[in-house]
C-alpha cells in the first residue's frame, strides 16, 4: 500500500506543481510501482506512515505545500485499510522492472482529470489552491476557444 501511495503523491504533485515529492525513481513492476529505496528500508515492516512529525506539526522534509497534498492523498485512501490503492491501470502487463519517468507519470496523472474518456476509478485530491496550473473544464475550454475564434479569427490553443 505504502508504494501505491508514493506513486499517486508523485503523480498529484507533478501535476500540481511540476516537480516531483521526493527524487528517487519509480519503478514499473507487476506488482504495481515500487521506490526501491523504500522497498529496502520497509521490506520486513508491514505498515509504516509516509508523514512522520518533526517538531510541532511540521512534516520532516516536506513543505507545507507537500504536505498538504500527501495529507490530502492519505484522507482519500484512508478506509482503504490495508487494501491496494486503485492505481487507475494494470502493472500485471509487465514483464521487466523498468523506471517511470516523471513525464510519464504527469502524462498520465494529467489525463485522468483532462480526458473523459481516461478511466475515473482514480479518486483525485482537490489540487487548485496549491497548483501552479489553472484548471479549466472541457465545457470552459470549447468556450475560450469560440472566444477566440470569434473575436480574433484564430483558434484558441
Amino acid at each position: 500500500m505504502l508504494q501505491g501511495l508514493l506513486y499517486i503523491c508523485q503523480g498529484w504533485m507533478l501535476v500540481a506543481r511540476d516537480c516531483p515529492l521526493f527524487p528517487e525513481g519509480i519503478l514499473a513492476d507487476k506488482r504495481g510501482p515500487i521506490v526501491r529505496e523504500i522497498e529496502t528500508q520497509m521490506n520486513s515492516l508491514r505498515r509504516e506512515c509516509l508523514v512522520s512529525e518533526g517538531d510541532g506539526d511540521e512534516a520532516v522534509g516536506l513543505t507545507t505545500v507537500e504536505r498538504m497534498l500527501v495529507e490530502r492523498v492519505l484522507r482519500i485512501y484512508e478506509d482503504y485499510s490495508g487494501e491496494k490503492p486503485s492505481l487507475g491501470e494494470s502493472w500485471s502487463g509487465i514483464e521487466t522492472v523498468q523506471i517511470i519517468s516523471h513525464d510519464s507519470i504527469l502524462y498520465y496523472f494529467s489525463q485522468l482529470d483532462a480526458d473523459p474518456g481516461v478511466e475515473k476509478s482514480m479518486p483525485r485530491p482537490y489540487l487548485a489552491d496549491i497548483s501552479v496550473r489553472s484548471f479549466i473544464s472541457e465545457n470552459d475550454y470549447e468556450q475560450i476557444e469560440e472566444y477566440m475564434r470569434l473575436a480574433y479569427g484564430v483558434r484558441a490553443f
